[in-house]
């Protein structure tokens, strides 16, 4: 997909079109600092029997590398490992798994860098994932940063139906920091 290998020269999300329809590309912030657009619970509103949380650390990636091999002959690369708080970090786990990228165009190792931690902090994998349901919520866009009882989640999807009394089914995956070890 030409597009979405253009986002990973820029170090951006796929392509979207948001709630008003207008096509964006948005490069992916340091998901840590960003503020959520809205705060979930168990006691605001949502469906108490819908919330679960999986976790697991088979396989995960806690190292992102992306390479770039052009006409230029210089080999670029960048990499980026999981903060040290998350449960399947080479600090906890005492190993590196990497999961390895080919994005041709970049120009210089911190672009390479920049598209790693990009690809890290979105990869679909990662050790807690949270799905809950709620009434439909207007305020949420697509690659949003949202919490659930106080934990930072990147919210990784929703749907519903638009018929009244529907609910909106929500995906979260859980953004680590190296703050978090402070905590």
């Amino acid at each position: 997909d030409p597009a979405a290998d253009l986002c990973d020269i820029g170090a951006c999300y796929t392509p979207y079109f948001e709630n008003g329809g207008v096509g964006r590309v948005r490069r992916v912030p340091d998901l840590a600092s960003v503020d959520p657009v809205a705060t979930y619970g168990l006691g605001d509103g949502v469906l108490h029997e819908t919330y679960e949380v999986a976790r697991s650390t088979w396989k995960l990636p806690n190292r992102f590398i992306v390479t770039s091999s052009g006409d230029n002959q210089e080999v670029i690369s960048g990499f980026w490992d999981v903060p040290k708080s998350a449960p399947h970090s080479k600090e906890k786990r005492g190993r590196i798994i990497t999961e390895k990228y080919d994005v041709p165009g970049l120009d210089t190792n911190e672009d390479a860098t920049a598209a790693a931690k990009a690809k890290g902090q979105t990869h679909d994998r990662v050790y807690e994932v949270h799905d809950w349901e709620t009434p439909i919520d207007p305020r949420l866009d697509t690659f949003e940063v949202v919490t659930f009882d106080g934990v930072k989640l990147h919210h990784g999807g929703y749907s519903y139906t638009c018929r009244e009394g529907e609910w909106m089914q929500h995906n979260g995956r859980r953004i680590y920091t190296d703050d978090d070890l402070a905590a």
